[in-house]
């Protein structure tokens, strides 16, 4: 099923709690178009999908935060909060390391 909607599957696993894991690779149109299929089949009740992202993407993504918190202030006051209680440091020039953690 998954080939047939444009999908690789990488690994399948059971959750132990009646739930099933998939890790897939696919586009944006083929992961709603199979979880689609597998809610019409009537064997599941939901289906949830997450992205993932490499660290190189993550890294990106932040500095593109950064960029536009730079230039709206209550944005940038917001995602300095967040990015704190995440455990992460924003600056105008990139992305600086994580805090130790407190022991």
């Amino acid at each position: 099923m998954f080939e047939a909607a444009g999908i690789k599957l990488h690994h399948m696993r059971h959750s132990g709690n009646g739930g099933v894991i998939c890790v897939v690779e696919g586009d944006a149109v083929a992961g709603p178009v199979a979880g689609m299929v597998v809610m019409a089949s009537g064997g599941f009740t939901a289906v949830e999908s997450t992205e993932l992202i490499t660290m190189e993407q993550l890294v990106e993504a932040m500095k593109g935060a950064g960029a536009v918190a730079a230039t709206v202030p209550s944005a940038r006051q917001a995602i300095h909060a967040r990015g704190a209680s995440a455990g992460l440091s924003f600056n105008l020039m990139g992305v600086s390391p994580p805090p130790p953690p407190r022991i």
